[in-house]
């Protein structure tokens, strides 16, 4: 009778526990790609304290036992893994994250006469160079800190397309090889997963080459 006690006692206490966990596991699920990274900083400590609690109770020998055709210990330690594997995607994205203090932010021009703030110092040559890397002007922006309205403005004052659109150069034999290597990885891809491919790798087309993807 004492030891049946024990067990139920245990079981409230360990159902509690994993009720908790369970909010934390859609709290963590949910927030795993935050911009906060001190409030995903907060969720990997829990989730560490989580599953070290978890691993605790995993060990105990009552779990050894069968319920049905599966041990509740093997579906512990598959919750473990789960919380281990969103835990890391967190942690490497809070570590890797870049701080105030790293991310690039663009200079301004000196000796500049102009009234109100100063301009922007944006080379022309820097811009020519990330375009011919295939980012678009959106995300050209983006790296350098500054509006879009402010990039038109320095494309137009060194006479860089303003209206232009945001489709690869590249030609049709070029096109077709780059294809034919997708294909060769993925035979059964369709148009939809080529595209994709081709925008993963900075390959943007215009519909009328779709005629290369069939």
């Amino acid at each position: 009778m004492a030891m049946e006690n024990e067990i139920s006692i245990f079981i409230n206490d360990v159902l509690s526990y994993l009720a908790v966990g369970k909010d934390m596991f859609i709290e963590l699920k949910r927030n795993l790609f935050t911009a906060e990274d001190d409030y995903a900083n907060v969720l990997c400590q829990r989730c560490t304290a989580f599953i070290d609690g978890l691993s605790i109770l995993s060990g105990n020998s009552l779990w050894s036992r069968p319920v049905g055709d599966t041990y509740i210990a093997d579906d512990m330690c598959n919750l473990i893994i789960e919380l281990q594997r969103m835990h890391d995607i967190l942690q490497e994205r809070v570590e890797t994250a870049p701080t105030e203090n790293s991310r690039y932010t663009c200079g301004y021009e000196r000796g500049s006469r102009r009234r109100g703030r100063p301009r922007f110092l944006i080379p022309e040559r820097q811009l020519v160079g990330l375009r011919s890397l295939n980012f678009t002007w959106k995300q050209i922006a983006e790296m350098l800190g500054v509006s879009e309205k402010t990039l038109r403005r320095r494309r137009i004052d060194s006479d860089l397309p303003v209206c232009e659109n945001n489709y690869s150069n590249i030609t049709d034999e070029e096109l077709d090889r780059t294809i034919s290597l997708i294909l060769g990885t993925s035979p059964n891809s369709g148009e939809r997963m080529v595209t994709g491919a081709l925008v993963s790798q900075n390959v943007r087309v215009q519909r009328s080459k779709n005629s290369c993807l069939h």
